[in-house]
Order: C-alpha cells, then structure tokens, then sequence
C-alpha cells in the first residue's frame, strides 16, 4: 500500500457517510492530531479522492488547519467502497474493552508521568473512575448508556430491546 500527502482541498468528504461525527468525537480526534501527528492514512476512492474511511479525521484537521494528509488510495468500485466504510466503522464498534488491562495501562501512564491522557478520548470521569480503581466503571465507558443518560440516544422500546414485545402469562389479549 502506497501512502501519499495529499492537499485537503484535493479530498471529497464522503456525502453518503453512515457514520456521525459529534462534537466530542471531532475534538478527540483533533487531540490525538494535535499530539501524535497523523498516525493512520485516510483511505481514499482512487477515481476521484471521495474519502472511503478518514471522514473525522479529515474534518479535525481542517479544523486544526492543516493543508494536507498522508492518504492511501483504495480501488474498489462504489459498491466496495460503501461496503468498507461501513465494515471498517462497524468491525471497530464490536471490539469490546479489556478493563483490567485498561486499567493496568492508565495507571502506568500516569505512574510515569504522562500527562496527557486526556488524548485517549475517555473524559476526566472515565478516567478518574479507572485510575482510583473503581469496580463500578464499566456504566462510565457504555457508550450508548452514556448518551442516553444526556438525552441524545432515546430509550429503547421493549421490541427493540427484545425483539418482539415481552408478554405475560396474564396477557388478556390473547
């Protein structure tokens, strides 16, 4: 795989993107910029520049004001394209976090002096919670729990959470 600096005026967002970039997920993208650099290429539709997976990170760096970024060409057609952005958001949605080594890691950090763990995107609650070696964090790190407790995700209706409405023995209706 070839990775080029590519102008950011030369990049097309993708309009079609499936994936939400709020507010808080932009700035932690930009925090980790800001620190690390761009670690990670943009992966880009090789006919014409659309973004296929990046779309945060390009809007952080616009924000931040860079001129370019290091991009990899991808050369699939639409339909493949679509397909990756959508199994590269989704595959890294599943993985699920090892506490104990999260943990275990957090503290080192901070046990060396590393002053800046506010660049792993966890607010100063997560973080507090998991430093103090709280057995009660794991709510912290729920994400959708998270969101719904501020009102932007709304509560799931018992058919979503059981897939069909759980009934009762008692039900009168059948």
């Amino acid at each position: 795989m070839e990775i080029m600096a590519v102008p950011l005026d030369a990049l097309v967002p993708d309009p079609k993107n499936a994936r939400a970039h709020p507010r808080q997920n932009i700035d932690a993208i930009k925090a980790s910029l800001k620190r690390f650099g761009q670690v990670l290429p943009i992966l880009v539709r090789e006919k014409d520049s659309q973004i296929v997976a990046g779309n945060g990170t390009f809007e952080a760096m616009r924000e931040l004001g860079w001129t370019e970024a290091k991009c990899a060409l991808y050369e699939g057609n639409d339909q493949e394209c679509m397909a990756l952005a959508i199994a590269l958001n989704r595959t890294a949605e599943l993985a699920t976090w090892n506490e104990e080594n999260l943990t275990k890691t957090l503290a080192e950090l901070q046990a060396v002096g590393f002053e800046e763990l506010e660049v792993s995107g966890f607010d100063e609650k997560v973080l507090s919670a998991f430093l103090s070696n709280e057995k009660t964090f794991k709510h912290l790190i729920d994400v959708k729990a998270h969101t719904r407790e501020i009102g932007q995700i709304p509560k799931a209706s018992m058919t979503d959470r059981f897939l069909v409405p759980p009934f009762s023995v008692l039900d009168a209706r059948r």
